[in-house]
């Protein structure tokens, strides 16, 4: 998923989904990219017959061009101490309900 466009990677060149996924298609299925009239679209080898439009991006960089990181300061993060838990005894032997069955 590329900007919450579905995508993938072909020959070298970024295709993101225009049109719906066919509901005959499997997500397993052979599929390969075609130009046809002027657009690329997705063709499934089990159902020819329907196309799915796929736009085309930028093609895939072969060599990383980026800079090299620059090392940072480690953040040192301040130790978190969780409230204390209270625990509240019930006194059952208190209650009448618990003794009622000794009383009658």
């Amino acid at each position: 998923m590329i900007g919450g466009q579905a995508s993938f990677q072909f020959g070298g060149i970024w295709f993101g989904l225009v049109d719906a996924w066919p509901a005959a298609w499997l997500y397993t299925d052979a599929v390969y990219v075609d130009f046809v009239e002027g657009e690329y679209v997705l063709v499934n080898v089990a159902h020819p017959e329907v196309t799915v439009a796929v736009s085309a991006g930028d093609a895939v960089a072969t060599t990383c061009t980026a800079e090299a990181a620059v090392p940072v300061a480690p953040v040192v993060a301040a130790p978190v101490v969780a409230a204390p838990v209270v625990v509240v005894p019930t006194y059952r032997y208190f209650t009448w309900h618990y003794w009622r069955h000794y009383w009658m």
